[in-house]
């Protein structure tokens, strides 16, 4: 963290931190000011990388939360995810540097995995019931817990992600030292990360933490063309495509139009969108798309890693039910396409030790 904060005239904001273990706590962690509580129970029955995500949690909240303070309840969840963001990236750090005993690289895949499909589900479930904006009137913790380390944190990936990390380290670094000892909203923490108007990175925060949108990009394979059409309009979504013939990887921006079109690369072209999961949508392609997706997955399923097979597993279980099978052709396509999904689904289940087994419920898999 000092490290990280580097650039700010506060790199350290204070010299010494105590933990104090309680046998029964409420909530997993609470950070004071150099004092930090963790439940004892949570700590015991976890393994490392949990214990270490926790406390690695509780000591950013010494700059996001306590040297810099969210203005009120509502706004929580802005202070809660960015703090879950770089919490992660301290334990991606930590397992790259083999800091933490037992936990290999796939471990981290795994954790990775686990908290986009669980934030994935809420997201799909809260758009359900109505409730999509990050900011909101929360009743309860455990209320909030759900927005807080779901989807927030993702937001402030994503933004990185479009930024670049030196960049979005820099803007962070100007934000914490200008309101350092103040409270923030919303609106004075996006103009940090503003791009340029083309990218409009503070529009696309402030829409997701403020009016928030369960949002899906649809791809369409024509003769010459990917077309890729988002639901939302009027919204910057960053966009990264890979073209599987090549494993190349390129960004695009659907700016403030319907759509955007990626030319083909290879006569037989097969793209995934959002394959390393650094965006937070879902993905839906034409039936015949999905089709060869499911026989590349059944038959090259290791080349893709654990989290990009499990977003297209869990895409796939949500737009099942759209599907049409209005031809004898699209019969075809869906049987075949559910039998070779049971497959994949039955390997990703025991190449990842079944970590993920309840994160599918899914009739369109299941034979």
């Amino acid at each position: 963290m000092r490290t990280f904060f580097a650039e700010s005239r506060i790199a350290q904001p204070i010299k010494k931190l105590d933990f104090v273990i309680l046998n029964e706590f409420p909530i997993f962690g609470m950070e004071n000011w150099g004092l930090i509580f963790l439940d004892q129970s949570f700590l015991l029955k976890n393994e490392p990388i949990e214990q270490f995500n926790l406390i690695s949690h509780e000591v950013v909240h010494q700059w996001i939360g306590n040297l810099v303070t969210n203005r009120n309840w509502s706004q929580l969840c802005i202070q809660e995810g960015l703090a879950e963001y770089m919490t992660r990236k301290l334990v991606e750090d930590a397992i790259s540097k083999g800091e933490l005993l037992g936990m290999s690289s796939k471990r981290l895949e795994f954790y990775s995995t686990e908290r986009y499909l669980r934030a994935m589900n809420i997201e799909t479930k809260n758009s359900q019931n109505g409730r999509k904006a990050i900011i909101q009137d929360y009743r309860t913790f455990d209320q909030a817990g759900d927005f807080c380390f779901g989807k927030s944190p993702l937001i402030f990936l994503s933004v990185e992600k479009v930024l670049g990390s030196k960049n979005f380290k820099k803007r962070l670094n100007a934000f914490v030292e200008n309101f350092a000892y103040k409270n923030f909203d919303i609106h004075d923490l996006v103009g940090y990360f503003d791009d340029s108007e083309s990218t409009n990175i503070e529009k696309f925060m402030k829409y997701e933490m403020i009016h928030g949108a369960f949002r899906i990009v649809n791809v369409y394979k024509n003769q010459t063309f990917w077309t890729l059409t988002p639901s939302v309009f009027d919204l910057p979504i960053p966009v990264q495509i890979r073209y599987l013939a090549n494993q190349n990887n390129e960004s695009y921006i659907i700016r403030n139009t319907t759509q955007i079109s990626a030319p083909h690369r290879h006569k037989d072209d097969l793209i995934i969108v959002n394959a390393a999961a650094e965006h937070f949508y879902r993905v839906n392609y034409d039936l015949a798309t999905w089709h060869r997706l499911s026989i590349y997955m059944k038959n090259w399923s290791d080349s893709l890693g654990i989290l990009s097979l499990a977003k297209l597993l869990n895409d796939y279980c949500f737009f099942y039910g759209r599907f049409k099978n209005d031809s004898v052709l699209n019969g075809i396509l869906l049987r075949e396409m559910k039998e070779n999904m049971a497959v994949i689904l039955k390997n990703f289940h025991e190449a990842s030790n079944f970590v993920f087994q309840n994160s599918f419920n899914c009739h369109a898999i299941k034979q």
